[in-house]
């Protein structure tokens, strides 16, 4: 695979709501679903911890396609893991968001103490800590190719799009019946 061509995973954009009308605008960071409720932001910018962001997590399954829900889902509380006393940029970012993902993690599965170790090695390198262990992608780090970030706004306005379904009836009183049939709280008689 060549670098940056990502295929049959989730990204994570951290979004700041505030900073324009398009998801590229509005992108702080590259993050991955460490489990479905949970946004691990590698080489965290120090944007990122900004007061006044408005932090949203958009949720984007590749390849792009209308039937891969696009998700954005509000960041409930940002936890910055630095080393030392010193602000700024971050190794590592968690996440939590308001609510789940419906995506699958994209984080792989780890031990500990091997992960404590290979970030000592690398002195604090998440991104490359991550690789080496396989527990994301490679180029994953990369972010979104252009081609993505391009498509994005298009799909996503495809997915919101509200679907019709006309249904039709003999006599008016079928639609009684038909209504029925898809609620619940009706007792067929």
């Amino acid at each position: 695979m060549r670098k940056n061509e990502l295929t049959d995973t989730v990204v994570v954009s951290m979004q700041d709501r505030r900073l324009g009308a398009t998801p590229v605008e509005g992108h702080l960071a590259t993050g991955v679903l460490g489990d479905s409720g949970t946004v691990v932001v590698p080489a965290a910018p120090a944007r990122l911890f900004d007061p006044g962001v408005e932090l949203e997590a958009l949720v984007i399954p590749l390849p792009l396609a209308v039937h891969r829900p696009i998700e954005r889902l509000d960041a409930r509380c940002l936890n910055a893991h630095r080393v030392g006393g010193v602000d700024g940029d971050a190794p590592l970012a968690v996440i939590t968001l308001d609510r789940p993902s419906r995506h699958p993690a994209t984080l792989g599965r780890f031990d500990g103490p091997t992960l404590a170790r290979t970030l000592d090695e690398l002195s604090g390198d998440v991104w490359t800590a991550f690789e080496r262990l396989g527990m994301v992608e490679p180029g994953l780090r990369d972010g979104l190719p252009a081609q993505v970030w391009d498509r994005l706004a298009e799909v996503e306005r495809e997915q919101r799009r509200t679907r019709l379904r006309n249904h039709r009836y003999g006599t008016p009183g079928d639609i009684g019946f038909s209504l029925c049939r898809i609620l619940c709280i009706c007792e067929p008689g």
